[in-house]
């Protein structure tokens, strides 16, 4: 499955970011639909630790986060919040809050996460909310091209075969 490496947003002066991450379908989460109704979906704390807080994660990279809490925000939505610390490249402890916005598409877990510190999260809650409620994922539509043998390995790629 997909990594996130492009789609970021950063306030280089304060501590608010946004990025999107893609994982694979947990195995326990049968929904097969383009339009996955979320209500019916609650994903697993060790998938989020796995797929947002793990080393190969966005807020791993210096260590596992500890105090690792999520709480599905809203019963008929994919929306979670998700409250750690994490290492800073100085090695200080850093309390963090995220909202991540959840989107099934395929086998994909589409995520939008948008956090900050602790501290400043609360005065940026609402806004943060807003971004996270603004997350929408659509299946690409269906292609009658072919895929050219030996481009890429992405099978996602549909390029006309001549």
């Amino acid at each position: 499955m997909l990594k996130s490496q492009g789609i970021e947003s950063r306030d280089l002066a304060n501590a608010e970011s946004s990025f999107v991450q893609v994982a694979t379908k947990p195995s326990y989460v049968s929904i097969d639909s383009s339009s996955a109704d979320m209500s019916t979906v609650t994903l697993k704390k060790q998938f989020f630790a796995e797929a947002i807080l793990s080393q190969s994660g966005k807020y791993g990279m210096y260590g596992e986060p500890t105090d690792v809490k999520v709480i599905k925000v809203d019963p008929s939505s994919g929306l979670y919040l998700l409250s750690f610390t994490t290492l800073t490249p100085s090695m200080r402890e850093s309390d963090r809050r995220a909202y991540v916005a959840t989107k099934i598409v395929g086998d994909g877990v589409y995520m939008l996460v948008a956090g900050s510190s602790l501290v400043r999260f609360k005065g940026q809650d609402s806004l943060l909310r807003k971004v996270a409620d603004s997350f929408e994922v659509l299946e690409a539509p269906k292609s009658s091209l072919r895929r050219m043998e030996g481009i890429g390995n992405d099978e996602r790629i549909r390029v006309p075969f001549l």
